[in-house]
């Protein structure tokens, strides 16, 4: 019996720290969490919303229509840094939902900028009008990651390109406007970046 125990032990352990919800996450069940808004005009804060998420708490933005860019989430500190070993080949898992279907946009949906580059990432498809989860990897192999960067804009990311993102990520952005209505309202729910 001692022998299985000391065997499970640090099995648990591994599972705890690689089983687990990610280098980062933000589950949102008290509080905004530091997450921003950037691209609402001057409306920075997103809304704390205390029940209707997947489950318990979540987060919203209502678009101000502001026609001079699109609305990202912007994911706060603990996201950002030397995220390499952490984060390349993991995945990036939200849950996100709008407040309609008809008259949507096109864009970049998900957007990591560092070292002075950027990827982003269309997830070809948008959030319906409930919970709908979305999971992406983090790598270069056939995942849909283009190099954002001016000079190659639109060619596939290549891993050195992600690499070098992820070695000094200075930014985390999920696009929160996918209808052209004028106070389209999108919720951001269970974010995981660097889940195995």
């Amino acid at each position: 019996m001692r022998r299985r125990v000391r065997f499970l032990v640090p099995l648990v352990l591994l599972c705890l720290s690689a089983c687990g919800p990610g280098f980062a996450s933000s589950r949102f069940e008290a509080s905004i969490e530091e997450w921003t808004i950037d691209g609402n005009l001057d409306d920075r804060t997103p809304t704390y919303v205390e029940t209707g998420g997947s489950p318990g708490g979540h987060i919203c933005i209502t678009d101000a229509n502001n026609p001079a860019g699109t609305v990202y989430f912007v994911a706060p500190p603990r996201y950002l840094g030397n995220v390499e070993r952490q984060v390349y080949g993991a995945r990036f898992t939200f849950d996100m939902k709008t407040s309609g279907q008809f008259m949507t946009l096109q864009g970049r949906d998900v957007l990591l900028n560092g070292s002075g580059l950027s990827a982003s990432l269309d997830l070809r498809a948008i959030p319906s009008l409930d919970w709908t989860p979305f999971s992406v990897r983090i790598d270069a192999n056939n995942s849909g990651w283009v190099d954002d960067s001016p000079e190659n804009r639109g060619q596939p990311a290549s891993e050195e390109l992600l690499r070098t993102i992820l070695r000094n990520l200075n930014s985390v952005r999920i696009r929160a406007e996918y209808l052209m209505s004028s106070r389209s309202t999108t919720c951001l729910d269970n974010v995981a970046f660097g889940t195995p």
